[in-house]
């Protein structure tokens, strides 16, 4: 008599994935469900999960089938509905924020350190720089 063990367990993102006949034996985990589906004899798939917990047990798979086929395509939408940003873009944009950061930090220092008017006008300055400076940092 032959083997009829899996060779492996297949694990597929989602149960629409789940071909409709199998090799006797094959395993298949859905990701999406967390069902364990087996095929029988016969090739059909049948639920393990719902066996070993009570409920109906299907053993012609999920009747749905949408895995690799592609549906229609809809409207395109307006340029600018939506933005990817891809590595090299984002690596970019925090070196631009980065440099701006140091600019506007420098600025402060040299504001604070230059405001040459009477002390009290200088001390409220200074707080006021110091905010400014807290926020950016």
């Amino acid at each position: 008599m032959a083997d009829r063990r899996p060779s492996r367990l297949k694990s597929i993102l989602t149960q629409n994935c789940l071909p409709d006949r199998a090799e006797p034996g094959a395993a298949f985990y859905c990701q999406d469900t967390q069902d364990v589906w087996v095929a029988t004899v016969d090739g059909r798939l049948l639920n393990v999960t719902d066996l070993f917990s009570g409920h109906s047990v299907s053993t012609n798979g999920p009747t749905y089938r949408t895995c690799g086929v592609p549906g229609p395509k809809g409207d395109k939408g307006d340029p600018g509905d939506v933005t990817v940003i891809g590595p090299a873009e984002l690596v970019e944009a925090v070196k631009r924020l980065r440099e701006q950061k140091a600019r506007v930090l420098a600025l402060l220092q040299e504001k604070m350190e230059s405001a040459n008017h009477p002390a009290g006008v200088r001390a409220l300055l200074h707080a006021h720089f110091a905010e400014l400076k807290k926020a950016v940092e």
